[in-house]
């Protein structure tokens, strides 16, 4: 209960826009109006100054910034044209004791390039009040017609003797409580006329109030994002929306606030999926996956958000990892991005792509988030058989097999292509003759005095070990009788001050290949 408290507390302050037709390479436009309210009497008020602002529409340099004027019922206006998708404004006024009365407000364009917003602000301010007051409220139709409204006479006074209703749109009622119903969506300004004669003084009073109708109904939708039972700390939702040919696209992304609460505001209705991951910074990156609303690691397997109503209830658990053994092995490489067609998914490189690895049942046992250039780096793996796995919403990915043994411990080159109908790869081509040391663990050298290394020969043999350092000075060298085909055996390195050094292997042949070795203790 508390958490819904919380998130309509935000959601308040979110007012809908009127939708129009998508048009391209024109500005966004947004309707601001509302009305300056007395608190005490109700009425609005005139020539009564109102600002709006911003700081990330930009005029001249600067953020936006507009005082306008209350009409002689107390409304105001004001248009801002800009290229944002998404945004919000401040509204504020002051009462008669200067007192700042405000209220923040969100717009976002989707699918449409016109957005109203409706900003009534209650002040205290001085005023003589007849004695009769013109009130009413309006209450739309739920459930059926949406432009269909039914208007509650709310007006005070003796001897009232008429109603004068002006809903707008050009039409008069003079029913104390008419129902009405508009022909298309739009902003209409209602005023009530009453009129009374007290003792044979005729006296009247009027009132009015805006109505919004929207091109159709817009909603909010948000959750809370956990780690085991805990809130996540650092961490980001996006949101993305099935279009008409059944593809999901991307929409927005949002960041948690400190509880890991999300929302999205403004939505028309329809088919979505949220997926909410940790960021590097958080505590629980590589302990808990990105996951979809649903609890699902694959965004075929998640739960779709039919979006029909306001609703906080999209809570997501993020799936922990099962974790690796450690070992010898290192699978690191990049992702490219090949199709441009991706770029409807939100790709347009292989950077910050979710790269999953799973081992050959399927199951995760640890992620990671490409680098700027798609790189990737997955170290310390004991030698088995894994799956890589790109995650990437909308796009049916497939998953790549890959192999860890004792003639292929490290793949440090793999190339990982994505296209809208594939997922190809590269492995690293083999030298033309065979390398002699296969590994080289651990390395860098952290805690300890020995490191592990793996030779492998086509032929048993005497080899001649090196140890030089970064200069080229020589730190040791031996002779060791190795056995045919794989052999490992442990170098002492006790001698060894912190720093960077060549590990050598010469075989009777004469070949020799190196390996750096980093002494970090």
């Amino acid at each position: 209960m508390l958490k819904r408290y919380f998130i309509l507390f935000i959601a308040i302050l979110l007012t809908g826009f009127v939708e129009a037709g998508t048009t391209s390479n024109k500005p966004n436009n947004i309707i601001v109006t509302g009305q300056i309210i007395n608190k005490k009497y109700g009425n609005g008020i005139a020539n009564h100054k109102v600002i709006i602002t911003t700081p990330d529409i930009k005029t001249g340099g600067q953020g936006y910034y507009k005082e306008v004027f209350t009409d002689e019922e107390g409304f105001y206006y004001d248009t801002i044209n800009t290229n944002l998708t998404k945004g919000s404004l401040e509204v504020f006024t002051y009462d008669k004791d200067e007192q700042k009365i405000d209220s923040t407000v969100y717009y976002r364009f989707f699918r449409n390039t016109e957005m109203s917003l409706l900003v009534d602000l209650t002040i205290s301010m001085p005023f003589h009040t007849s004695l009769i007051k013109a009130r009413f409220k309006y209450v739309q139709k739920q459930g059926g017609n949406r432009f269909y409204y039914r208007f509650v006479n709310l007006s005070s006074g003796q001897n009232i003797i008429s109603y004068q209703w002006y809903f707008g749109d050009g039409t008069v009622s003079h029913d104390k409580n008419p129902d009405h119903t508009y022909l298309s969506p739009g902003i209409y300004r209602v005023k009530l006329i009453i009129k009374s004669s007290l003792n044979g003084t005729p006296s009247s009073n009027t009132y009015s109030k805006l109505i919004l109708i929207r091109e159709r109904t817009l909603y909010h939708i948000g959750g809370q994002v956990f780690a085991n039972l805990f809130p996540i700390d650092h961490g980001k939702a996006f949101l993305y929306f099935k279009d008409s040919t059944d593809v999901f696209i991307p929409v927005d992304t949002v960041t948690f606030d400190t509880l890991g609460y999300y929302i999205f505001y403004n939505l028309p209705q329809g088919d979505y999926l949220v997926k909410a991951q940790p960021d590097r910074t958080s505590e629980f990156y590589e302990l808990y996956c990105p996951t979809y609303y649903g609890d699902a690691l694959k965004w075929q397997n998640s739960t779709t958000c039919d979006v029909c109503s306001t609703s906080w209830d999209y809570d997501i658990h993020l799936l922990p990892v099962e974790g690796v053994l450690s070992g010898e092995g290192i699978i690191k490489g990049n992702v490219f991005v090949v199709d441009n067609g991706l770029k409807r998914f939100g790709l347009e490189s292989g950077a910050n792509i979710t790269l999953y690895l799973l081992d050959s049942s399927g199951n995760n046992m640890t992620y990671l988030y490409t680098g700027l250039e798609g790189d990737f780096d997955f170290s310390d793996l004991n030698l088995d058989q894994y799956k890589l796995f790109p995650e990437v919403t909308g796009v049916n990915t497939s998953e790549i097999n890959v192999e860890l043994n004792e003639e292929t411990p490290q793949i440090d080159s793999m190339i990982i292509e994505l296209s809208l109908s594939s997922v190809d790869f590269i492995l690293p081509s083999k030298k033309a003759h065979p390398e002699l040391i296969s590994n080289l663990y651990p390395n860098p050298l952290a805690n300890g005095d020995k490191v592990l290394l793996s030779v492998k020969l086509q032929s048993a043999g005497e080899v001649t070990l090196t140890i030089t350092d970064f200069n080229g000075k020589t730190i040791s060298k031996n002779q060791i009788d190795v056995n045919q085909g794989s052999s490992r055996f442990h170098i002492p390195v006790n001698q060894l001050s912190n720093g960077i050094y060549l590990v050598s292997i010469t075989n009777e042949q004469g070949q020799t290949d190196t390996k750096r070795l980093v002494v970090s203790r």
